[in-house]
């Protein structure tokens, strides 16, 4: 609601005026001045200073992509002067980018995958080890806690372009008390390493359980489901095939192994003969790198050795053997003697 003069009346050439009474009618949204005086707002400051209150602020423009400093002066609710400020200080700089994102939401700063996990992994632990005092780390919670994990990484952030440059996996991590921080790591880790040795990622989700996307037979070898929170929760397993389709999901491979394996096994011999698919899959089986450097050293042919590997030499023939009558040592032997047959190799 405002409030207007006539037309035609002499106050309405003044920058300011005081009008002690108003008349609303109900056709107008705006009140009509029948009582008015002119002031001068310098005169006004000069007598009486105390009413004029100066404030810096900086404003987020995100329309044009920076942050804006001004000087107000108000008398009341009354705004008086503006006036841009050049150069800020820091400290104002970071409150209003705080500010900023408490007004429009966390979906202003820049959540890598990295970051989304780890808040995702926080979230987990306070359910699974409600024993330990786990930061909230929901929207309402991070964002009342902006000034403790994330103004310690803002020092030189002085534009937004910086601010959401920012990597919010780091702040979240030093945020963490020490002991907390390996906890996590220990009872909710980021990967878990299969038979293979192969090292995958776990996914973490708010409301379903932790899930491995694996290659079935990545998983020959382990009998049991995997779990982490110290025992209290198994990986859901997403069971892929050697093209990485999806084959089965299951939270008991003790169960799938010794039930529908048989059929995934039969299907996958079909459609992949070449790969090996064993009967006892819960049992550990040589990986194929591995198969066939063993029976390479059984047949007496020395393999090419893998970097960092150890010598096969106790495996290889005796030396001085006759051509043609070459024969694997004794260890050569046994280990030959536990091999499927070159079919299931190759």
């Amino acid at each position: 609601m405002g409030a207007m003069l006539d037309a035609d009346d002499a106050l309405g050439r003044h920058e300011w005026l005081i009008a002690p009474l108003l008349l609303q009618g109900s056709a107008s949204p705006d009140a009509r001045m029948l009582l008015a005086l002119p002031v001068e707002i310098g005169e006004l400051i000069a007598a009486r200073p105390e009413l004029a209150k100066s404030s810096d602020t900086v404003e987020w423009d995100e329309a044009q992509g920076t942050l804006k400093a001004w000087r107000r002066t108000v008398i009341g609710q009354l705004l008086i002067k503006t006036q841009p400020l050049a150069k800020p200080s820091e400290a104002e700089l970071h409150q209003a980018m705080l500010n900023g994102i408490r007004e429009k939401g966390l979906g202003v700063l820049n959540w890598t995958p990295e970051a989304e996990q780890l808040r995702l992994r926080l979230h987990c632990a306070a359910q699974w080890l409600p024993e330990e005092a786990w930061p909230a780390v929901d929207d309402a919670s991070l964002l009342a806690s902006l000034e403790a994990w994330l103004l310690p990484q803002m020092n030189g952030v002085h534009s937004l372009r910086a601010l959401k440059a920012l990597d919010l996996r780091q702040a979240l991590q030093d945020w963490l008390p020490w002991p907390l921080r390996q906890k996590l790591d220990r009872e909710l880790p980021t990967h878990y390493t299969v038979p293979t040795g192969s090292r995958l990622a776990i996914r973490y989700h708010a409301e379903n359980p932790p899930a491995l996307a694996v290659r079935m037979q990545e998983m020959f070898g382990e009998a049991t489901t995997p779990v982490i929170a110290e025992g209290r929760v198994p990986l859901v397993l997403e069971l892929l095939s050697p093209a990485q389709r999806p084959l089965q999901i299951t939270r008991d491979l003790s169960a799938f192994w010794q039930g529908s394996y048989r059929e995934v096994q039969k299907e996958m011999k079909g459609r992949y003969p070449k790969h090996v698919w064993p009967d006892r899959s819960g049992q550990r089986r040589p990986d194929p790198p591995q198969q066939k450097i063993l029976v390479a050293a059984a047949a007496g042919r020395h393999p090419a050795r893998p970097v960092g590997s150890q010598t096969l030499d106790h495996l290889l023939p005796e030396k001085n053997t006759p051509a043609g009558q070459r024969q694997p040592g004794a260890e050569g032997q046994r280990l030959l003697q536990r091999l499927p047959g070159p079919q299931a190799l190759q």
